[in-house]
């Protein structure tokens, strides 16, 4: 009898064992599963818990296979509404140049003057956002494809500033450039960056109340771009939004649509630099640092 009682205790006392180790391996089964990672040992002689631990991982791998699809997905999307954007821009461009060939007849009479001139307001409003809309899927679709490269940044700059100088009255009125007598390099995308001092430049003279300053400089390990413009009083609580994407100031967003800044700091970003804002005594400022090679 006591040898019975014994044995009975013993198979007790292991299924007792047995329950807590599976408990255990439950919780580390959970435990993989909060963090979506595959399951790769079942440390328990159970085939329930090894069958459970297949699916889990079939689960898995399944959802791993359509986010990726869905990623794949997206990323298309975006080049594709990047592409169309570009290709509209073209035919905008044409519009409004005829538009302006057409206002400059001796012919036109005014009321037709005037209703020319309205549609190549909004011709041309539609092209900014059409521009805007560009910039943001583009930048969106290079996320993952940025090839950087060695960029003499002093060269690229002195030759973007040439050109708007050359073909902007106002940028030749109000550009006051410094830029250092030497070369400085960085390692990036010539394409990104351009757009970037792209974006921030037509932002200046589009918003600025005077003239704009253009500063540029080699400091330790970084190059610094200084771009800064008197300014309409902006907050801090602006301030802080300013990346935001589809923020403005401007609530008729007659100036804005709110892209510019956001997708600029994305491309920012994606070359490995940082960008911020400040706004003192009048004066709007953005500031860019990039690696110096």
């Amino acid at each position: 009898m006591l040898v019975v009682f014994l044995i009975t205790g013993v198979f007790i006392l292991l299924g007792i064992l047995y329950i807590f180790h599976l408990k255990r391996e439950i919780r580390r089964i959970i435990e993989w599963i909060e963090h979506n990672e595959h399951i790769y040992s079942v440390n328990v002689f159970d085939k329930d818990i090894e069958n459970l631990a297949l699916s889990i991982n079939k689960r898995i791998t399944e959802d791993e296979r359509k986010e990726h699809q869905l990623k794949k997905q997206d990323k298309n999307f975006k080049k594709m509404v990047a592409n169309l954007s570009h290709d509209l821009r073209t035919p905008l461009t044409v519009i409004i140049g005829y538009l302006q060939l057409i206002r400059l007849e001796k012919n036109v009479n005014e009321p037709v003057n005037s209703y020319i001139e309205h549609i190549e307001k909004k011709a041309d409003y539609l092209k900014k956002l059409v521009d805007d809309l560009y910039l943001l899927f583009w930048s969106e679709a290079i996320e993952s494809e940025v090839d950087m490269k060695s960029v003499n940044i002093t060269e690229v700059v002195t030759s973007l500033l040439k050109e708007y100088i050359q073909n902007s009255k106002r940028a030749s009125e109000q550009l006051d450039i410094r830029l250092p007598h030497g070369n400085i390099w960085i390692l990036a995308q010539e394409k990104i960056l351009i757009r970037i001092l792209c974006n921030l430049i037509d932002n200046a003279l589009k918003y600025s109340t005077g003239d704009i300053m253009f500063y540029m400089w080699g400091e330790s390990e970084y190059c610094h771009i200084q771009i800064s413009n008197p300014s309409d009083y902006i907050s801090d609580e602006e301030l802080k939004s300013i990346f935001d994407l589809f923020y403005t100031k401007d609530e008729a967003r007659t100036k804005s649509s709110g892209i510019g800044l956001y997708a600029t700091r994305k491309l920012v970003i994606q070359i490995s630099g940082d960008i911020q804002v400040n706004y003192e005594a009048g004066i709007f400022t953005v500031s860019i640092k990039l690696p110096l090679i």
